[in-house]
């Protein structure tokens, strides 16, 4: 990969080109975005902005659609007129499915679903990939040396999958934090001030991931080491079952899903 294309700069897309500059790829940027207050990256030599798409595109081995999916029908026509035959395009956007992207694109071209999240800007991000068998496996090697830029890659047997893992990986970071952000407003209501009470509950959730992700033992009985019987921490967890804590969390991330497969019907 020698030039990629970034059209939408949004926030995920400013993760991925943040790994993209501090890891030292040696590739061309080229973003896209109508909004000219998105050009934040004029000092960097590998890096061009423009407000429209234009015939530099076609230079391009690889183009990442990281527009909002209600948005795309404005930028499908310019990528018809000067996408080469050989380039890559890869899907951010959630729900929208390739046989859509491919008849308003109007190409042969290989489109893949991928689905990453915000963790990529520090090399952490689980991304998922989705190509259609007619595409062959042609192209996995260069799909998955650009997502391992990003951490851990996988490929999927279908897109069905890809909208499961928009509602998990994809939101999975902000149900992460929002819970986090309780935890943070419980500190501030104990009396610790708003920097400290932010340390903490940061502290608490990246210290226990690492435990859970390094040790390899199955969550429950990790869990388990942490309650006692008749304990403080067996009172927390009571009252969150009586509470149908889990009951809410899963109906919340099967909306997710079910939004997914919403917007791929209606656009």
């Amino acid at each position: 990969m020698k030039t990629i294309s970034i059209i939408g700069v949004g926030n995920l897309a400013a993760c991925l080109i943040h790994r993209l500059i501090y890891s030292k790829t040696p590739v061309k940027i080229q973003l896209y975005d109508k909004d000219i207050k998105k050009n934040t990256y004029s000092r960097r030599k590998n890096i061009s902005f423009s407000i429209r798409i234009d015939s530099k595109i076609s230079k391009s081995d690889m183009i990442l659609l990281a527009v909002k999916p209600n948005k795309f029908s404005s930028i499908s026509e310019g990528l018809s007129k000067y996408i080469k035959p050989k380039t890559i395009i890869i899907s951010l956007m959630a729900g929208l499915k390739i046989n859509l992207l491919s008849q308003s694109i109007d190409t042969k071209n290989t489109i893949v679903r991928v689905m990453t999240n915000i963790n990529a800007r520090y090399g952490n991000a689980n991304s998922f990939y989705y190509i259609p068998r007619k595409h062959g496996n042609k192209n996995d090697k260069a799909i998955t040396n650009f997502l391992e830029i990003f951490g851990e890659c996988e490929k999927v047997k279908n897109e069905r999958e890809i909208d499961k893992l928009t509602a998990l990986s994809g939101s999975g970071p902000a149900y992460f934090i929002f819970f986090t952000e309780i935890v943070k407003k419980v500190f501030k209501d104990f009396g610790f001030n708003d920097k400290k009470s932010n340390k903490l509950a940061v502290d608490l959730f990246f210290s226990t991931a690492f435990t859970c992700k390094e040790s390899g033992i199955d969550l429950k009985k990790i869990r388990n080491t942490v309650v006692s019987k008749n304990g403080t921490t067996q009172a927390a967890l009571t009252t969150m079952k009586e509470r149908k804590l889990e009951d809410i969390i899963i109906k919340s991330i099967k909306s997710a899903f079910k939004k997914s497969i919403e917007i791929g019907k209606n656009n």
